[in-house]
């Protein structure tokens, strides 16, 4: 792309946290050289500077690379409204710059594909403004969409919200936009080696865990010495919360012993979380307390030294709550050419997500290089966490499909949830 367009300047935005992702690629720019090019590697939080007071660009780079460019889906988010800008996505494709978007998660639904609206439009051979407005216009296309809760976004209608053959088929649709286009502008590989395995391990709660499980918040927060945060009564979305934070707190022993006992079998673990005090947090102590070193990949610290210490085999345990773009598969290939540890891996979600690109990205973590590592979904049957699961299920395959990926891992969830919303098809 410099060469055809004769520009120097290369801007890579990558995705939190800063510390690990711009280190590694400047140390990926350093080993394989930077083509007398000039390059800016920043985090999505540092795009303001890139925008004068005017709020327009006040630099042009010939290349712009979005590592994990799902990041830039929300329009809403203040980021996103940098990004569109430093990209000029306003602007006609002879005046803006060549974008190379990376990603394998592009969207729970094309809704989402908002940082590809002027690639749309150029396929499509529409000015960009006509695809400011994605969903809008996806749906003039006869996308199943309808307008969300939140301004600027959009979500499935409720026809397509009860079926997942309809969203495979709207996200196919649009994925062969980009690919049986000339030439194609969109580029996917499934891991030669296969996809992550997965597969769910319900947990059915004793008498007490029940007991404790309908417990009042503040009763029950008292009782587990969790410190309390704002107001202890909840609603809604919050009250929700509320019970996601309690299930994943009395599980937490449970996934201990189950990490404990994959450790002494010669693992190394993953242990994925998204909450910190109710799950990151005690089920890293309760490790500890059994002599096990955890690394902790979450909160403040150096979370680099402490990725180092588990890829080196130091801490056989890593607990994080970063979805994307940090390396922990077996015989990773460090800056100074040594190895990872070359133990296998194995992950496990300690609490089910809402978010099929977080569950997506998360499994990546592992599995890549070469490297295979296996997932377990855990929650309690019965809980809100059951339907969170149901939701990251379906929300991951829809994810996977929007890049043609390989779907068969999925069978097994399909079968544990009895879901006649996953056909046996799919997974042929």
């Amino acid at each position: 792309a410099l060469k055809l367009g004769g520009g120097d300047t290369v801007l890579i935005t990558v995705d939190r946290p800063a510390q690990i992702t711009i280190a590694a690629w400047r140390d990926a720019l350093a080993a394989f050289g930077d083509g007398g090019y000039r390059w800016l590697i920043i985090s999505p939080d540092q795009l303001k500077k890139l925008l004068g007071r005017n709020g327009q660009p006040k630099y042009s780079f010939s290349v712009i690379i979005n590592d994990e460019a799902q990041q830039f889906r929300h329009l809403a988010a203040q980021r996103t409204q940098y990004q569109r800008r430093v990209n000029r996505l306003s602007a006609t494709p002879e005046k803006a710059p060549f974008v190379i978007t990376v990603t394998a998660t592009p969207g729970h639904h094309p809704g989402e594909y908002t940082y590809l609206s002027a690639l749309f439009a150029q396929l499509h051979d529409d000015p960009p403004g006509e695809w400011a407005d994605l969903g809008k216009k996806l749906v003039e296309h006869g996308l199943p969409l309808a307008p969300g809760w939140d301004k600027g976004k959009w979500d499935w209608n409720d026809q397509a919200k009860g079926s997942q053959r309809l969203q495979n088929q709207a996200v196919t649709h649009v994925r062969k936009w980009m690919t049986d286009c000339d030439p194609p502008v969109m580029v996917h590989r499934d891991a030669p080696w296969g996809p992550a395995p997965i597969d769910g391990l319900p947990l059915d709660f004793t008498a007490t865990q029940w007991a404790a499980y309908h417990q009042d918040w503040s009763e029950f927060r008292s009782a587990m010495k969790i410190a309390r945060q704002g107001n202890d009564t909840a609603r809604g979305r919050a009250a929700l919360m509320r019970f996601r934070q309690k299930a994943g707190m009395l599980r937490a022993p449970q996934t201990a012993e189950l990490v404990a006992a994959h450790v002494e079998r010669g693992y190394q673990v993953l242990v994925a979380v998204e909450l910190v005090t109710t799950a990151a947090d005690p089920v890293a102590g309760l490790l500890e307390e059994h002599g096990i070193g955890v690394s902790r990949i979450f909160g403040g610290g150096d979370l680099e030294t402490e990725r180092i210490r588990f890829q080196r085999g130091h801490n056989p345990v890593v607990v994080f709550n970063t979805a994307s773009a940090i390396n922990l598969q077996a015989s990773e290939l460090m800056v100074d050419g040594s190895r990872a540890s070359s133990a296998r891996r194995i992950g496990f979600f300690h609490q089910p997500r809402y978010s099929g690109i977080a569950a997506r990205q998360t499994m990546g973590r592992a599995h890549r290089d070469g490297q295979v590592c296996s997932w377990s979904l855990l929650f309690a049957a019965g809980t809100v966490e059951e339907q969170a699961a149901r939701i990251m299920i379906n929300r991951l395959m829809v994810t996977s499909a929007s890049v043609d990926g390989d779907l068969g891992a999925f069978g097994k969830l399909a079968r544990l949830f009895d879901a006649d919303w996953l056909p046996e098809s799919m997974f042929m």
